[in-house]
């Protein structure tokens, strides 16, 4: 396969990954009115309603359908990542920070399942790992655009 059909696959998992982790997001903004519901409950058993309203939707905030989308753009960096380490145009420097970053990622996910207490730890450091990783992009997309409209002039 060449770079561009990998390029379109990890714009594709990408994408898939967005729409999951933004459609798994809604069920964070229902607990807003169910807690201002709580704290307006005057009787026991208007409480106990609203408790278990937000146990319904606490089911949708856990780590596995929550995290899939997030789990899925890790993915989609790595590929990037991969594609860059074979081109001129981003250095290796730029493309082993996005295969740090998304490998630290990816490993979150079955530490959260296998070894949680290291959740935390490789959460930092996927974090900070793939926000370098995107200056270095954004800083090497500028001097490209940079370069191209002085070559126009």
């Amino acid at each position: 396969m060449c770079d561009k059909s990998y390029m379109a696959i990890a714009a594709l998992v990408a994408f898939l990954g967005s729409a999951v982790f933004i459609a798994t997001r809604s069920a964070t903004f229902s607990m807003l009115p169910l807690s201002d519901q709580y704290a307006a409950a005057i009787t026991e058993a208007q409480q106990f309603k609203v408790l278990a309203a937000g146990e319904a939707v606490g089911v949708q905030l856990q780590a596995t359908p929550r995290t899939t989308g997030f789990l899925l753009i890790a993915v989609a960096v790595l590929i990037i990542s991969l594609v860059m380490l074979r081109s001129r145009i981003f250095s290796n420097w730029t493309a082993y920070t996005g295969i740090l970053a998304s490998a630290l990622v990816i490993a979150l996910h079955l530490s959260a399942i296998l070894l949680p207490a290291i959740s935390g730890p490789l959460l930092g450091a996927g974090m900070l790992f793939w926000f370098a990783w995107l200056i270095l992009v954004g800083r090497r997309l500028l001097q490209l655009g940079r370069d191209t409209s002085k070559e126009k002039k």
